[in-house]
Parts: structure tokens; sequence; C-alpha cells
């Protein structure tokens, strides 16, 4: 989802959870982990901002190179987000999966910016509207997939839409939490 990810000498790693999982990117390039455990080395070269990867099952995987690769299962679309900033400016990076987004960005309850996010068309917007120490809440009329990092480089966090009920998390040396 980010637009930082710069593929050329980069790779992306992945671990499959079960045996014989194929893993195909949107050009048609394909790696095939045949255990439970397996790691492949995925060459980036072709992957861009709004690429989507097909797998059979579930798999782990990372991009390196820059810091700013992350890649985000499409389970995470939603239409509301709460993310708090500790930092500089802010970057967010949107992609529209499956159709045309109204996105409304909020710092707090005061809108900062609106903008629309075309299908499949990866997306930035940068903002010094919101201050460190604040929310940024976002807004969306269909489900997008969003990042966000500062503007200084950092790695890209990929945001899970806000709900109610239960949230888990693994054991981590920081936790951020955003609430509407």
């Amino acid at each position: 989802v980010s637009e930082a990810f710069s593929p050329p000498g980069a790779t992306i790693n992945l671990v499959s959870y079960i045996d014989g999982n194929t893993v195909t990117r949107t050009d048609g390039t394909a790696v095939t982990l045949a255990a439970a455990g397996d790691l492949a080395t995925f060459d980036a070269a072709g992957t861009e901002p709004g690429s989507a990867f097909s797998v059979l099952g579930p798999i782990s995987a990372a991009g390196i190179g820059d810091g700013l690769d992350t890649l985000v299962p499409v389970a995470y679309a939603g239409t509301s987000f709460a993310v708090p900033l500790s930092r500089d400016s802010q970057r967010f990076s949107f992609v529209a999966p499956f159709a045309d987004a109204a996105v409304d960005l909020y710092e707090g309850n005061t809108l900062v910016s609106s903008f629309v996010v075309s299908t499949g068309t990866p997306y930035t917007h940068s903002t010094n509207d919101i201050g460190a120490g604040s929310i940024a809440i976002i807004e969306s009329d269909v489900p997008v997939l969003v990042t966000h990092r500062s503007d200084i480089g950092g790695d890209a966090v990929p945001l899970y839409p806000a709900r109610t009920g239960t949230c888990y998390a693994v054991r981590s040396g920081e936790l951020r939490v955003g609430y509407t």
C-alpha cells in the first residue's frame, strides 16, 4: 500500500502456515512453498503499491529493502480507522480494492481533508495539519486499505479498521491504540 516501497533489489520473504501453498502476484509471478514453515524469497521487482498477491492459505510476509514495505491483507479493508500519532508530519497511503472511495481525514473531530481514492490506484496523503500527540480519524464510504508512517522515514504501519468487541495483540515493546 505504501508508495515508499522501492522494489529494485528488494525482496519479499514468505513463510507458509500450510503445506502446498502457492503465492501469486497480479502479474502472474508465483512461488510455491511445499511444507508449512518453508521460507521463500520472492523477487520484489514488479511489485508496486496496489499490487495484489493471492494465496492458497495463510502466510507471513515481510518485505525488506527500504523499511517502508508493509504488505496489508485485504481483510484489513475498512471504512473507519483511528491512529494515535507520536511524531513528525503524517503520510497516509491508501488503496481502494473494491470501488472508488470518498475519504475524510480528521484530527479528532475536526475535518482536515477530503479526497477520493480511485479503485486499485494507490494514493498518498501527506499532512502537517495533524500534530504529534493527536489522533487521526479516517472515514471512508467504501472499504479501503491504509498504512501510516511519519514523513521522515520509518516503517509503514498497516491500520486495522476500527471495531467493537475483543481485540488481541502480540507481546511487543510498544502498543499504540486509537479509539473514537
